[in-house]
């Protein structure tokens, strides 16, 4: 992330995919969380939240050309916010989005599983 630590000079590219990488990460980010996740949780505000603190951070990196070489704040922030984004990605990924039999029962009765089909399927002794 911050590559000013290393012995040897940085190419341009280097810097160059760090940025667009970014850019890429966090725009994949705010539509996900924007138009795809649950609008009534809290945790819909710390998104926003989140997505106005990586705009001005982006604002601030590229105003003063810190790609590449950031201070240990700049470090910090990186880290932070691209952990809570990494972890909220991973946390929606993980999540099952399906809801079992069992409390479609507990939630809406019986009369949710009135109609169930089973269907055996076989293969043919007679070939």
């Amino acid at each position: 992330i911050s590559w000013s630590c290393l012995p040897f000079d940085l190419s341009p590219t280097m810097k160059l995919f760090l940025e667009l990488g970014t850019f890429m990460f966090q725009a994949a980010y705010a539509a996900v969380a924007i138009g795809f996740w649950d609008r009534n949780s809290m945790f819909m505000y710390i998104d926003v939240a989140a997505i106005m603190c990586f705009v001005i951070m982006d604002a601030f990196w590229n105003a003063r050309a810190d790609w590449g070489d950031f201070s240990n704040e700049g470090l910090t922030y990186y880290v932070l916010l691209h952990g809570y984004m990494t972890g909220r990605l991973w946390t929606s990924a993980v999540k099952p989005r399906h809801q079992s039999a069992r409390n479609m029962v507990v939630r809406h009765g019986a009369r949710s599983l009135d109609h169930l089909h089973f269907i055996w399927v076989t293969r043919s002794a007679i070939h």
